[in-house]
């Protein structure tokens, strides 16, 4: 029988003169260094099964003028409004094998053997070296599966944005952070700031009005529901806010005008008669647009992010570090968010690239250097206007490696501004996060590592939030 797969693949070692002699001659290569989750979010422990969160609101207006012809006061009719959200973790699992007989003319000193029981590897170099590793790629899981996590995920070509190859059982546990700040800034669109960089430069246009003639054309009555799209020769961008048209009659025209997008070589407006689900589209190249009938409409769907990106369209550019892009994102941020959170000591998370190129556009701008600082939890950190700017390298290492479509990145340039007691990490036990099970087996003579955690990611108010993509 062949020897069970093992954890470090040595094929590629050989023997070759003089051999390593002791495992502690190998080098190892130097692992990511990311702070814990615990300095940069809220970690709420022992939610071992579904968990109710109530958010109780405020209380609406209060103090009226007192009459003048009764005793008393009405009773008031303002409310505390109050919400539900749940914990839910879901148990994460792994577990790793190794067999002593793949490391025989490998490293010599298992080829000698060390003792009565050398197939046990219980606390020896090689054993502690396989642990670490583990716990490095641990912690790296325990990010991937928080911050990206999405139980619908799926590969490019199958309806969704994972790498080609990318098994989505290692994101489909719960639903991560970036899942709710996309829900969020979906439903309520004041709370997104657009990133143009990260569709090649190309943004969708924005909410475009309609106005409808009972003559003139041949569309029934209906109530129709539209969207427009901006496209360039690298493809089309994602597709601007929904509206609605009603008409009546059966001879019916819907005019749609829309606004000159940037860098836009044309338009796509889309078209349907459900919210959400426009299934065909009109070429244009200029607002307005006149529907006189739907024969003719080419087949497709918007898009929820765009196809004209590639990689050297998503990079900043000369032009937008001398008009200062990501200055006027974070600016935006600050000026649309809710009066409340002002109070409440938000912070801005970005992403290295953000992060470089707001450094980028400060030098350039106004003569100043800024250099990262290391706070004492061990994150990179700038400052715009009186508030921390947290760099999330991770971010960017795990969007190039798990959202990777072969032509562009899937939105790599993020921005979320937001208090870290929003972000709630729930798990059985904070220690899950950081601790495995290692042990020899007799019976099949093979040493073993699990990991078992539980984990869910929630945030708790929904306007606590900007989001910028």
């Amino acid at each position: 029988m062949a020897l069970p797969a093992n954890i470090v693949d040595l094929d590629p070692v050989d023997f070759c003169g003089k051999q390593v002699m002791s495992f502690k001659e190998a080098l190892w290569t130097q692992a990511f260094e990311d702070p814990q989750l615990s300095e940069l979010l809220t970690i709420i422990p022992g939610v071992k099964a579904k968990q109710q969160v109530v958010i109780l609101g405020f209380l609406g207006l209060l103090g009226k003028k007192a009459s003048t012809t009764q005793c008393a006061p009405d009773a008031s009719d303002q409310e505390i409004p109050s919400v539900q959200k749940f914990y839910e973790p879901a148990d994460i699992e792994d577990r790793f094998t190794e067999c002593w007989k793949n490391l025989l003319d490998k490293f010599t000193v298992w080829g000698l053997g060390n003792g009565l029981k050398k197939a046990d590897l219980t606390g020896t170099d090689f054993a502690n070296f396989l642990e670490e590793r583990v716990l490095e790629s641990l912690r790296q899981a325990v990010y991937r599966i928080v911050w990206f996590g999405d139980t619908a995920a799926d590969n490019v070509g199958d309806g969704g944005h994972l790498t080609a190859g990318i098994d989505p059982l290692y994101f489909t546990a719960i639903d991560g952070f970036w899942k709710q700040f996309f829900a969020i800034a979906t439903a309520n669109p004041t709370q997104r700031v657009i990133i143009a960089q990260n569709n090649g430069g190309l943004v969708a246009p924005a909410t475009p009005t309609t106005e409808t003639a009972a003559s003139g054309g041949t569309l029934a009555a209906a109530t129709y529901y539209i969207r427009v799209a901006a496209i360039n020769a690298n493809g089309v961008s994602a597709a601007g806010t929904e509206v609605s048209q009603v008409t009546t009659g059966s001879t019916s025209t819907i005019t749609v005008t829309y606004a000159p997008v940037t860098g836009a070589t044309g338009y796509r407006v889309y078209i349907g008669t459900s919210p959400g689900a426009q299934t065909v589209y009109f070429a244009d190249t200029a607002s307005p647009l006149v529907i006189t009938t739907l024969s003719g409409a080419l087949a497709g769907t918007p898009q929820t992010s765009g196809t004209a990106s590639t990689y050297a369209g998503q990079a900043f550019t000369p032009t937008d570090t001398t008009n200062q892009v990501v200055t006027g994102y974070l600016q935006s941020m600050i000026t649309n968010m809710d009066e409340r959170m002002a109070g409440m000591s938000p912070k801005f998370f970005v992403t290295r690239s953000i992060a470089e190129q707001y450094r980028a556009e400060r030098r350039a701008f106004a003569n100043i250097d800024l250099a990262y600082m290391r706070t004492e939890e061990g994150w990179d950190m700038l400052e715009f206007a009186g508030y921390p700017v947290i760099v999330l390298n991770f971010e960017d290492r795990m969007i190039k490696e798990y959202f990777n479509d072969g032509v562009s990145y899937y939105l790599p340039h993020r921005i979320y501004f937001t208090p870290i007691t929003n972000l709630h990490l729930a798990t059985g036990e904070e220690g899950e996060l950081s601790t495995l099970k290692a042990w020899f087996r007799d019976f099949d003579m093979q040493y073993y590592i699990d990991i078992l955690f539980s984990v869910d990611a929630l945030v708790i108010e929904d306007y606590k939030l900007m989001v910028g993509y």
